[in-house]
């Protein structure tokens, strides 16, 4: 699968997960200023159709990807959220929205 990680400070990773390979691999990494810090609203994009990749924040392209490896061209949707250090966390997700490219 495909993976989109956004930290609360803006850092952005696109990664693969490779069962055939064994494991997580990189594909782009990078930082945003779009990303809203505090108890503001954020909106996240992430875009997979066919191999091609694209992660916007609120609205701002910050990165297309063309996955030229691994090609994956069909899948399902996941949405998680997590905290590694700081504790509580609140997360609200007022909506998933999943469309067909």
């Amino acid at each position: 699968w495909y993976e989109f990680n956004i930290s609360n400070g803006g850092v952005y990773e696109i990664l693969v997960y490779s069962e055939i390979d064994g494991g997580y691999y990189t594909l782009a990494t990078g930082g945003s200023t779009n990303v809203v810090t505090g108890r503001n609203e954020n909106l996240y994009t992430a875009i997979c159709q066919g191999n091609q990749l694209a992660l916007y924040v609120n609205s701002v392209l910050e990165r297309e990807y063309t996955d030229t490896v691994y090609n994956l061209r069909e899948g399902q949707v996941g949405v998680s959220v997590s905290s590694f250090e700081v504790l509580p966390i609140l997360v609200y997700i007022d909506f998933v929205s999943i469309d067909l490219p």
